[in-house]
């Protein structure tokens, strides 16, 4: 199943006006939304463009991985977009034909354009595996000292395993420590 998105935000959900918003107040708040988590740099630069990107959910509808399949020929931007989906947009579940809830994978597009900019974009570029951005991945854990509430860490495959082994470091210096006599 394939969706065009420009950006699904739970602060998108609270509008003044009773019922479903119209498009064009969807889309002022999508504008303001993308503005805020703009990267600093890029906007500096006048850096914009369109970014395409596939995201997994879980059974929940929760973002399991997000990973950029056009670029808009812009680092900071391509980064930031999996980071934006992650984080910020909201989904929901999926039902299969039993009407059970099932994991599934859309695609979306992000359109960084910067407020009374004139600059066209380029065509995204398609992303091959020597010039993508890491795919980021979430897990979903239990927040400290709640029951019922849930966090989400997203972190490329890199950043998983480069805290994994500090966490193991940090393990084996506190077990060494505890357990050792040093001859003694």
């Amino acid at each position: 199943m394939k969706m065009i998105a420009l950006l699904a935000f739970s602060a998108l959900a609270t509008v003044a006006s009773a019922g479903t918003p119209t498009k064009e107040v969807r889309d002022a708040q999508n504008y303001d939304t993308l503005l805020r988590y703009y990267p600093k740099r890029a906007l500096a630069a006048g850096e914009q463009g369109l970014v395409g990107f596939t995201i997994r959910l879980d059974k929940a509808g929760q973002p399991t991985a997000c990973e950029v399949t056009h670029s808009s020929g812009f680092r900071k931007l391509d980064d930031e977009t999996c980071n934006l989906m992650l984080s910020h947009g909201v989904f929901k579940p999926m039902k299969n034909e039993a009407g059970n809830r099932t994991s599934s994978s859309h695609e979306g597009v992000v359109n960084w354009k910067i407020p009374g900019h004139s600059g066209l974009h380029a065509a995204p570029i398609a992303v091959t595996a020597a010039n993508a951005p890491e795919k980021k991945i979430c897990k979903r854990e239990l927040k400290t000292g709640s029951m019922a509430s849930y966090e989400r860490t997203c972190m490329s495959k890199r950043e998983w395993l480069l805290m994994s082994d500090q966490m193991k470091e940090s393990w084996e210096e506190l077990q060494g420590r505890k357990g050792m006599t040093n001859g003694m």
